[in-house]
């Protein structure tokens, strides 16, 4: 019963701050909005770059293009999301995640 009392008692110190077990398992309101905002612009991202596979048939119609001057488009534009994923990351760390993330789903919409 004694170690009960105690275990319940028991805080874990990080630096300065006094944390209680059950603060500890809590997640923080903000945490979970930041969740879900990175969340939602991952999948955005994800059905940006897989909704475009099934179109290519509509694409091409629609453009009167032919099969081998549309694998060079769609090729393109993979290719140009590939290579802007390692640029948006060196602008995150130069200026702020926050920033980026704000101004990219902007152009995005």
């Amino acid at each position: 019963m004694k170690i009960r009392g105690l275990l319940r008692s028991l805080t874990i110190r990080t630096g300065t701050n006094t944390i209680n077990e059950k603060q500890q398992d809590r997640i923080s309101k903000s945490s979970w909005i930041t969740i879900i905002i990175v969340s939602s612009t991952l999948l955005v991202m994800m059905l940006g770059e897989t909704m475009l596979i099934p179109a290519i048939p509509d694409v091409m119609r629609e453009f009167g293009i032919e099969y081998s001057q549309s694998a060079w488009i769609f090729s393109s534009f993979l290719i140009v999301g590939a290579v802007m994923i390692p640029v948006a990351g060196k602008l995150s760390d130069t200026y702020s995640k926050r920033i980026i993330v704000t101004v990219s789903s902007i152009l995005f919409f």
